[in-house]
């Protein structure tokens, strides 16, 4: 019997990519362009599966009246952390952020 349960989005991604794996899928182009958002967290899980160590992702900044300047909110600061060692994502340093007219990355296995 059906439950109506909805499938985890992140975990049909992993599941995609280990299969694209055993598949030795040669590239992947992920385009997120149209993305609502909505959950920001999530980009920054699945991206994750890309590197092999914990890497920076996001920082929010916001303009303190009191010293009328531009801060770093450090309780807003996230990194992504790796979940899958095996692969590699071209460019190194990609870009998480809104406002980029179009985020596409082309992933390579090793």
């Amino acid at each position: 019997m059906d439950t109506g349960e909805i499938p985890s989005t992140l975990g049909l991604f992993k599941t995609a990519i280990e299969e694209f794996n055993q598949k030795k899928v040669k590239g992947l182009i992920i385009d997120i362009q149209n993305n609502v958002g909505g959950l920001d967290s999530m980009a920054a899980d699945m991206l994750a599966s890309f590197y092999s160590e914990k890497t920076f992702y996001e920082y929010q900044s916001y303009y303190n009246i009191l010293s009328g300047s531009w801060e770093i909110r450090p309780d807003e600061t996230r990194e992504a952390n790796p979940s899958d060692p095996g692969l590699y994502i071209e460019p190194d340093k990609p870009f998480f952020g809104a406002g980029v007219p179009k985020w596409q990355l082309l992933i390579q296995n090793v």
